[in-house]
């Protein structure tokens, strides 16, 4: 288990110490922590390709995929995707994205992250809280997807701890992430932690407060 992760811990033991009777809350931004967005992206392009006996994505590189993604337009424009095919990629695209084979296959949680957020879901008054982009998904296809993903450790949610933000453009990470906050703070949760991890990388970026 790594150093962020018994920190969180054991800020968790710290914040139920102090505030006994609140409502707990630890926020996970989705994309980074539980799955990785850059690989469902580049499964559904190149089986784009493979479906059409093309070759627009053959050289595209993970790295040049940003996470979130929040318009595929921009990206197949970026890519020089001739017009014409663009409508049909983008189809094809929306229709396979969230597909829950491919959503299992870009599942790279953060080590022990599942486990962990289990267990502290499991403590009194604690909830873990869900940030991502909507990105064309229903609130019920991200609830399944997540408890999909949560159910080797019995982790689940529902609608009172997701929050899907609607905007199509990405205003960067701290706007995205403090409406987040703002969204449970007023719904009476007191948050105390933060898990964002969007980079992909570990250790988990963790963000403990009062």
């Amino acid at each position: 288990m790594n150093s962020s992760i018994e920190l969180l811990i054991m800020h968790h033991e710290n914040m139920r110490i102090l505030y006994p009777d609140d409502e707990l809350m630890i926020l996970c931004e989705c994309e980074g922590a539980l799955y990785d967005m850059r690989i469902l992206v580049m499964n559904v392009l190149r089986s784009f390709d493979r479906a059409h006996e093309t070759s627009f994505f053959k050289n595209l590189r993970i790295d040049q995929l940003p996470s979130p993604l929040t318009d595929i337009d921009d990206l197949l424009s970026k890519l020089f995707i001739p017009i014409g095919i663009s409508s049909e990629i983008r189809a094809w695209f929306s229709c396979r994205l969230w597909d829950m084979e491919n959503v299992w296959s870009a599942h790279r949680p953060l080590t022990n992250v599942m486990k962990v957020l289990k267990s502290l879901q499991m403590q009194d008054r604690t909830h873990i809280g869900l940030s991502a982009k909507r990105a064309g998904r229903t609130d019920e296809d991200f609830i399944s997807i997540i408890n999909t993903l949560g159910k080797p450790v019995n982790m689940n949610c529902d609608h009172t701890t997701i929050f899907l933000d609607d905007n199509a453009k990405d205003d960067g990470p701290e706007k995205y992430m403090l409406e987040s906050c703002h969204h449970f703070q007023d719904r009476g949760f007191r948050l105390i932690a933060v898990i964002d991890n969007r980079k992909a990388i570990e250790p988990a970026h963790i963000f403990c407060f009062d």
